[in-house]
């Protein structure tokens, strides 16, 4: 039985097919929805010519469209694969907060390639650690179009980060002030060694397509700042109830960890560092996700499993 399509979304996918078929000259044959996310609403095009994804922005002024173009450009400029974009726009019409066009990638995604036996694990977080390198090689300043992290700079920001939290998990303010000094103390100690690089911030598998050429391509670039490399290493080394597909959950991690950095290289840190920054920037994580639950069963066993999570990186650094 399908799902019966609502008169708003009927309009949208017949403003989206006039709005294609000018920009791109083009005829479409068939449009299918991809995904319904917070932020966008995707879309699968295919036209005469050729087919498209379409993402129809939910939010005002994001994702931000002068990054999009200009992290497209820049890949390019490195010879790295991507899904290219071709139309970008920020303008009110035909939706309020405007669309972009992208070139569409046969394939899956990452953690459904990998459970199909597609690509081993092994193999796929090493190719990840090797497109990651080529991606961090892309400088970037303190001005333009990327963002710098606050993750790597100022911590006023996680003090107050750190206030919201208590007010709604109300942990003993003597853990929070542990937390305080291990998430300061440590980004701090190695800020100074970091290097400023394009980082996507959450490149985990399921923002890549793996392709039948055995590629990985990197998607959805909205959350992309200038950073050190750990706002990427960082997210594909958190816990996911995917990886227990592939065995006990803290093992499948630190093989993730060694397949990684196999494929990445030299990143100038001891294994001890790495772990101790990768903690730091998981309880960072772990933090907003704290603070993004409502009071839905689900949440409150999601927040249980955060407050857990938090225990045991804690565990491993309080005095």
């Amino acid at each position: 039985m399908q799902r019966q399509i609502s008169k708003f979304e009927q309009k949208m996918v017949e403003d989206l097919k006039k709005i294609i078929e000018t920009k791109r000259e083009c005829r479409v044959v068939r449009i299918k929805r991809l995904s319904k996310a917070t932020m966008t609403d995707v879309f699968k095009v295919e036209t005469d010519k050729d087919t498209v994804v379409a993402r129809i922005f939910k939010k005002k002024d994001f994702p931000d469209c002068k990054k999009l173009i200009w992290i497209d450009a820049a890949l390019q400029a490195h010879k790295i694969d991507s899904a290219r974009v071709l139309f970008c726009t920020q303008e009110s019409k035909p939706f309020r907060y405007g669309f972009m066009l992208l070139e569409y990638v046969d394939g899956r995604d990452g953690w459904s390639a990998m459970k199909s036996g597609d690509v081993s694990l092994r193999d796929y977080f090493v190719r990840l650690g090797k497109l990651l390198r080529q991606i961090h090689a892309i400088k970037v300043g303190k001005t333009g179009a990327i963002k710098i992290s606050s993750f790597d700079n100022d911590f006023q920001w996680f003090e107050k980060l750190l206030t919201s939290f208590q007010s709604k998990v109300n942990f003993p303010n003597e853990v929070l002030l542990e937390m305080q000094r291990f998430v300061i103390q440590t980004l701090s100690c190695f800020s100074p060694r970091f290097k400023s690089v394009l980082c996507h911030c959450d490149l985990g598998p399921y923002n890549t397509i793996y392709t039948k050429e055995g590629g990985i391509i990197p998607i959805d670039w909205d959350l992309a700042e200038a950073g050190s490399l750990f706002r990427d290493f960082a997210p594909i080394t958190m816990a996911v109830k995917e990886m227990d597909d592939f065995g006990e959950r803290e093992s499948v991690i630190r093989e993730i960890q060694e397949f990684f950095l196999e494929g990445y290289g030299k990143t100038g840190f001891t294994i001890a560092e790495i772990q101790r920054i990768l903690d730091a920037h998981h309880l960072i994580s772990l933090i907003y996700n704290a603070l993004a639950c409502g009071n839905t069963l689900k949440d409150k066993k999601h927040l249980a499993n955060v407050k857990k999570e938090i225990g045991k990186i804690m565990n491993n650094y309080s005095i």
